[in-house]
């Protein structure tokens, strides 16, 4: 995994006093940590370590994507596209800031690793999130454009304060309050990290949109409530939205979105069953009951409306795979309430004929 100057410069404050003039990025770009030898060509990319000994009277040059340790104080040649120079003191081991830049990189590529391995073999997102966790210290939660929840840090589960936030009811009129809001523009089609607002939340939160087919589809929403934000992790959340899109393409719409299964059907053949047996037995118990009704009264909970009009919305938004899939999905769940009441009925009619 590539690292950032700012993810470099964080973890390495608190061992280390560096001093920078150019400012932090916080771009994935950086490889492994390399020491300089005088006559050396610095290559973009690279992370470079000299001690003022052990280079000429000469002026670096520092490529625009590279980073150089200075030990001590070493001249560099301004090119108008200097790349990031970190001095530190004369006194500072050159071994103990290898080996500390060499533990950062494999803390971060332990993470990337689990994250790959997770992605590739259909693990959870739930899994991906709770990996995660000990890099943010923040729980995350992952809704489709729906607000239907498909994945959250476990943590959320032991900390009850923290309910609210996989709570379809509040992730839903959090939205809308942004949505409606004149303080800010439609965040649903914004790129990259950004802040979610405060107004609306009563807290910090950091979001990265995930689309599919250049449509949002869905959202990471990681809220500032076990720690303090960092400055590197907008770019650290957006490198978890690709392993986190990733999994998403690789499962159905349908299981990721409504989470329908072979279980389902057979609960809603028997759910349609059972309410079309209740309404018989009351209606064979008091004639003046009309059954019909009550069926109807039954089978509108289960009806699939939120599958049908959002099919409808995807196919005029012109996402015609999501659509489809939604309308099947209308279609299977209306066929097996069908196959319930035609049971039930048949069932009623064979005991007619017995009794």
């Amino acid at each position: 995994m590539k690292l950032s100057t700012s993810i470099l410069a964080h973890r390495l404050k608190s061992k280390f006093t560096l001093q920078n003039k150019k400012a932090l990025s916080d771009e994935l770009h950086l490889e492994r940590v390399l020491y300089y030898c005088d006559g050396d060509e610095m290559q973009d990319h690279k992370i470079y370590i000299c001690t003022r000994d052990q280079v000429s009277e000469q002026d670096l040059i520092v490529p625009e994507k590279a980073v150089l340790f200075c030990i001590g104080k070493i001249r560099t040649r301004n090119t108008g596209k200097n790349g990031q120079v970190f001095q530190l003191v004369d006194d500072t081991s050159p071994f103990l800031l290898f080996n500390e830049i060499q533990r950062i990189f494999d803390y971060y590529e332990k993470w990337d690793d689990r994250l790959y391995e997770l992605a590739n073999q259909e693990g959870s997102i739930q899994e991906m999130l709770d990996e995660s966790f000990r890099v943010f210290h923040n729980p995350i939660i992952v809704h489709t454009a729906d607000y239907f929840v498909i994945g959250y840090s476990s943590i959320i589960d032991t900390r009850p304060e923290l309910s609210g936030l996989v709570d379809p009811d509040a992730i839903f009129e959090r939205n809308q309050e942004s949505r409606e809001g004149r303080r800010q523009p439609d965040l649903t089609q914004k790129k990259g990290a950004f802040f979610y607002p405060d107004f609306i939340t009563g807290t910090r939160s950091l979001c990265v949109n995930l689309f599919e087919h250049d449509h949002y589809a869905y959202r990471m929403l990681m809220v500032e409530s076990s720690s303090r934000f960092d400055a590197c992790d907008g770019a650290l959340l957006e490198h978890l939205g690709e392993y986190v899109s990733l999994a998403l393409s690789k499962q159905t719409v349908l299981q990721a979105d409504m989470g329908y299964r072979l279980d389902r059907i057979f609960s809603d053949i028997l759910s349609a069953a059972a309410g079309t047996a209740v309404a018989l037995v009351c209606k064979a118990v008091c004639p003046g009951l009309d059954a019909d009704t009550a069926i109807i009264g039954a089978l509108m909970v289960l009806t699939p409306g939120v599958s049908l009009t959002m099919g409808v919305r995807d196919i005029i938004n012109a996402d015609y795979l999501s659509g489809a899939i939604r309308l099947l999905d209308a279609v299977l769940v209306a066929g097996c309430l069908a196959c319930g009441v035609g049971l039930a009925y048949t069932a009623a009619y064979a005991l007619q004929g017995v009794l």
